[in-house]
């Protein structure tokens, strides 16, 4: 009968608040505690997805760095190792140039040797 006199006739909004009962106003700011508590959860589940997600992501990307890391390891092992086979392949290079100049001496002495052997044989012959 209250909704029906509030509709018939305008209550002023003071005189309508202080007509509520005490225990209407507990139960209506009940209500609004539970609701604001259920937004907060919802809030609060929200917000722990959202972490959940980007503790994931910030371990896949941990493991991605440490798959660079590894990767990197391996090539720089790599680079040092051919580089170690170039120097080997570069010091045989030279050792074996070394090793023909020294046989084309060698070849160049043995063939004078024999071109001044050649020309005594042909003074004795004559």
């Amino acid at each position: 009968s209250i909704q029906m006199d509030q509709k018939k006739f305008r209550i002023p909004q003071h005189i309508q608040i202080d007509s509520i009962s005490p225990a209407t106003r507990l139960l209506e700011m009940r209500k609004d505690m539970y609701e604001e508590q259920e937004a907060f959860e919802k809030k609060k589940e929200t917000f722990k997805t959202s972490e959940d997600t980007f503790k994931r992501r910030e371990n896949e990307l941990r493991e991605k760095d440490l798959k660079i890391q590894e990767s990197l390891i391996k090539f720089s092992k790599y680079l040092e190792e051919n580089e170690m086979k170039k120097k080997k392949a570069e010091e045989r290079k030279n050792n074996e140039e070394k090793e023909i100049k020294a046989r084309k001496a060698s070849i160049d002495d043995l063939d004078r040797q024999y071109n001044e052997l050649v020309e005594k044989s042909n003074r004795i012959e004559k």
